[in-house]
């Protein structure tokens, strides 16, 4: 009796175990179907995203007037730019067939890209020795003011601070560093970008091989990044944007070195990317659109592989923006012994988005500042007048859909379409210098050299985008890794989220340095292709005979 009972005991743990293999079967069946689903469909998205995007570059072509932010157009196909295109693209797929390539080992070529850069920086630092103004002026200036315990930009509601709270874990950065070097070395802030800049570099490389195999494709790639100049002229820049990039980056970077591991990552990691995750958007907060990419290609992987320790890099950032966001307001609200508000409502820049500029549809226009001081800096009456704003917008949209059109087009035409990136507008020959500019300054900024580097950093642009097509072509049976997404998600974000917020063609530097990685994985499954099909046609012939 007792052996009887035993026996269906074990039977019925059997029959659980085997039920319960079948309900994790079955979830995993519907995970990996949820995945393919997505990525099926986000691939889409994005391969249309960058049909656009090569299709407006190839269209048009837009720049701003010397020392302004207006954008002129420049409207039609250009036959010289398309020959330097295909010119290029077509060099590329020679030192991919050649073995002049074989004679240069990688690390060669790596040291050679981080040397021109930094190079490159550094002379057009000392070529301009510009003052800072506008944005880095006050954030700078500030961080030498709260060393004199001076908080001016704190005082009042319409100091800078209080209405752009979010800028002070820069200045918080600054001021650490005038505490250690002395006040005004904004020299050395300058430095530090071009130490970021190669960094962003760096990382691009290192994302780009953990997608290629072939030393070959990992060399072109290499190549490809030699053609991103505007990064060299955006290091007079001492503005967060580009310490924030860097930080990005190197998430998104240590992010798939985890997944891409051989064996089980190490959770230090995950951690670290959090980290560098937490401070990007710390640092800047347009960075969120990051996080939510990266919080999509974390969905999609779960669904695949359960693996819940990535959780941590989205949950450490967060706590790090929460944490070192506090800390940073109670830092100077306990010295300065001031409240800091919450800014300018967001609501204020979506409204400034859908109206008309003198710049270009949808750019600066004065509209935050006005409307904070007519509403006596009431952010609830602020956010009230921005709504009805908004609404006013959308109700002449619907009433005038061709004015619509033209607005919406011209709005993306000046940012994705401005080839500079506003890298020469940030340190004009028409500002503040410490030193006279030379000849060759001065035609950079607005002469022979300046016409010759826009025409060089729009085919620049093309040719990137046309690689970013490749990259997203949909191919039959070509199977999509879903962290391979994160950049064109981040990509897709900042399209999305500069159509309706503040437009400038300097917000987009980041998404077009993004575009690098997948550019290179496209233009090596491009090259692939065309090698398989002419080894095929060689083929045709002989199975004929």
């Amino acid at each position: 009796m007792q052996d009887k009972h035993s026996s269906r005991k074990r039977q019925n743990t059997k029959a659980q175990a085997k039920g319960a293999y079948r309900f994790d079967e079955q979830v995993s069946r519907w995970g990996n179907q949820i995945a393919d689903i997505g990525i099926r469909a986000t691939g889409y998205l994005l391969f249309a995203l960058a049909v656009v995007l090569l299709i407006m570059n190839l269209a048009c072509f837009a720049y701003l007037i010397f020392n302004t932010e207006t954008v002129v157009y420049e409207w039609g196909i250009s036959i010289p730019k398309i020959l330097y295109c295909a010119g290029a693209i077509g060099l590329l797929y020679w030192l991919y067939h050649t073995d002049f390539l074989k004679r240069v080992p990688l690390s060669v070529l790596e040291k050679g890209l981080y040397i021109f850069i930094a190079s490159a920086s550094v002379l057009w630092i000392f070529m301009t020795y510009d003052i800072p103004k506008h944005d880095p002026q006050y954030l700078l200036e500030a961080a030498e003011e709260f060393l004199r315990d001076d908080y001016r930009h704190l005082t009042g509601a319409d100091s800078y601070f209080q209405r752009y709270p979010y800028q002070l874990p820069f200045t918080f950065f600054v001021e650490q560093v005038y505490r250690i070097t002395g006040p005004g070395r904004h020299m050395l802030i300058k430095l530090f970008n071009i130490c970021c800049m190669i960094g962003i570099y760096r990382c691009m490389a290192k994302i780009s091989y953990l997608f290629l195999s072939d030393e070959k494709d990992k060399k072109i790639a290499v190549l490809l990044l030699f053609t991103c100049w505007q990064p060299i002229f955006w290091t007079t820049f001492t503005y967060p944007l580009t310490p924030s990039l860097f930080c990005i980056f190197l998430s998104v970077s240590y992010f798939l070195t985890y997944l891409h591991s051989a064996q089980p990552g190490k959770i230090s990691t995950l951690l670290f990317s959090g980290l560098c995750l937490g401070l990007a958007i710390l640092l800047k907060s347009n960075m969120w659109i990051s996080w939510i990419a990266l919080g999509i290609v974390i969905f999609l992987v779960l669904c695949k592989q359960r693996n819940w320790k990535i959780l941590l890099v989205p949950l450490v950032s967060v706590l790090l923006v929460t944490v070192g966001g506090a800390f940073i307001n109670l830092h100077y609200e306990s010295r300065s012994g001031i409240p800091i508000g919450k800014g300018t409502p967001g609501i204020v820049w979506i409204a400034m988005g859908l109206q008309e500029s003198g710049r270009a549809p949808g750019w600066y226009n004065g509209f935050p500042p006005s409307i904070m001081k007519s509403e006596n800096y009431d952010l609830d009456a602020v956010s009230e007048v921005a709504g009805e704003s908004i609404k006013d917008s959308l109700r002449h949209f619907a009433n005038h859909p061709k004015y619509m059109l033209e607005f919406f087009i011209k709005k993306e035409v000046s940012q994705w379409c401005e080839p500079t990136w506003e890298c020469f507008f940030f340190s004009s020959a028409g500002r503040e210098h410490e030193k006279p500019l030379n000849h060759l300054t001065n035609s950079v900024y607005n002469g022979t050299a300046h016409q010759g580097l826009l025409f060089l950093f729009h085919g620049f642009q093309i040719i990137w985008i046309f690689g970013f097509v490749c990259a997203l072509f949909p191919v039959k049976g070509r199977k999509v890794a879903p962290e391979s997404l994160i950049l064109p998600l981040a990509i897709l974000g900042g399209f999305l989220c500069h159509t309706f917020w503040e437009g400038k063609s300097q917000y987009i530097f980041p998404y077009y340095m993004m575009m690098l990685p997948c550019a290179i994985q496209g233009y090596s499954s491009f090259f692939s292709r065309i090698q398989e099909k002419a080894a095929n046609m060689k083929q045709a012939p002989a199975v004929e005979k």
